[in-house]
């Protein structure tokens, strides 16, 4: 019966190893104090890094203080003794060393200040780093787990193994993320030592051009080439200005030989338009033979006389239609090119804009009431055109340049955002 027993019981034991307690509020609780440890163990050992380094940097500060005082008291022996002219220079030195004692001081104060900050922020930081390391801040804890049901300790221990694996996916990323900056960094850092080493370069360049030229006899001072490259400049600049000038003169000779052409294109339309009056009202043989045909080939018809009275305006009204096709015509072919100003005016507008560059293009309605005609203004537009357009397409290159960086290193900070 005993052995009976012992055996369900040992039966019990070993279903109840592979029991786990449900995660509620007991667990959740138990968790936070086990975080919360880990979290003041992490910090107490920060702090007793800080307080260490901070303490070896204290006492190197105290030497040195120790160290000034006494060459501030042996300076002051040798002034007791000291003549007329060597008193001045040793009152120099002890005012030094009295200096540097004041930025001892200053740098020691604000070090225990920060000593006594991490003092109270952990009150047994210095009995850890001066005495034995206090065994008893895990009592708590341990007495705590100590106390718990096997059920709990494995929820506990598969939450803490959950939680080390967040940590542990966050480490890998924060450190790939890291690496990605790192090789940034050393190929920035590989660019500026190759443009030192062009820096480099071009110094022994000059400096070896500087040398032959001394042994020639000839002076070489690069102020005197700035000086001269000025001087150029300055006439290029004249150069420029005389040569705008010019271009500005040409082309309103160019507009009054444009605008001569015109009076006389207008005079002989007018001439052409008084030649055919005359036509009309100056019969001749060949016009009198072919209205005879045409009457006789209406009189075969028997052309009704409505009709013949249609045939009889056409011939009245023949130069005043011509002269109406011709207008219709003119007009639509001006109307088609003051499309095409417009047209190029606010592209050319809209990269001017995109440039942040003043636009010394006429407005839309000033355009209209141009002397210029519109081919003259399509060809201002055009060359305009082609002199903004390299600059303009630079721009858009270093813009969609700077918006794939943009992607590039939002892509890169979000991991990190996301993760913190």
């Amino acid at each position: 019966r005993q052995s009976r027993a012992h055996g369900a019981d040992l039966q019990q034991h070993l279903e109840g190893m592979y029991q786990f307690a449900p995660v509620n509020e007991e667990v959740k609780s138990i968790k936070f104090l086990l975080e919360k440890t880990v979290s003041d163990r992490v910090t107490f050992s920060q702090s007793k890094d800080v307080y260490e380094s901070k303490v070896v940097e204290h006492g190197k500060l105290m030497q040195a203080m120790a160290k000034e005082t006494k060459h501030i008291h042996e300076r002051k022996t040798v002034y007791q003794t000291a003549d007329s002219d060597s008193a001045g220079e040793i009152v120099a030195q002890i005012r030094e060393h009295e200096d540097t004692m004041q930025e001892l001081q200053l740098q020691i104060e604000l070090l225990e200040n920060d000593l006594e900050q991490l003092q109270a922020k952990c009150p047994s930081i210095e009995d850890s780093v001066f005495g034995e390391d206090a065994k008893d801040d895990n009592g708590p804890a341990l007495k705590m787990i100590t106390k718990l049901d096997s059920p709990i300790l494995r929820t506990l221990l598969w939450n803490v193994l959950e939680s080390y694996e967040v940590c542990m996916l966050q480490r890998r990323n924060l450190k790939d993320t890291l690496d990605r900056k790192d090789s940034t960094l050393k190929s920035f850092e590989n660019e500026v030592s190759v443009q030192n080493e062009k820096i480099d370069a071009l110094s022994k360049s000059l400096d070896r051009r500087r040398k032959l030229a001394t042994s020639e006899g000839q002076e070489f001072d690069p102020f005197d080439i700035i000086q001269d490259l000025e001087a150029t400049n300055a006439k290029l600049d004249s150069c420029i200005v005389d040569k705008t000038e010019v271009l500005a003169d040409l082309e309103d000779t160019r507009i009054a030989l444009s605008l001569s052409q015109v009076e006389h294109a207008q005079a002989e339309e007018r001439i052409a338009l008084f030649h055919s009056q005359q036509k009309l009202t100056e019969s001749t043989e060949g016009t009198e033979k072919m209205l005879r045909q045409l009457q006789e080939v209406l009189a075969v018809i028997g052309m009704p006389m409505e009709d013949r009275e249609t045939v009889r305006q056409k011939l009245e009204n023949c130069v005043e239609d011509a002269v109406i096709d011709a207008l219709d015509e003119a007009t639509n072919l001006r109307d088609e090119k003051i499309q095409q100003v417009d047209s190029q005016r606010d592209g050319l507008a809209e990269m001017y804009a995109v440039l942040g560059l003043e636009q010394n293009t006429p407005h839309k309605n000033d355009l209209h009431t141009s002397p210029q005609s519109l081919n003259i203004q399509l060809h201002s537009l055009d060359r305009q055109l082609n002199e903004i357009q390299p600059q303009y397409d630079v721009a858009v290159e270093r813009c969609n340049r700077l918006v794939s960086d943009v992607e590039s290193l939002s892509s890169d900070l979000h991991p990190i955002g996301r993760n913190l």
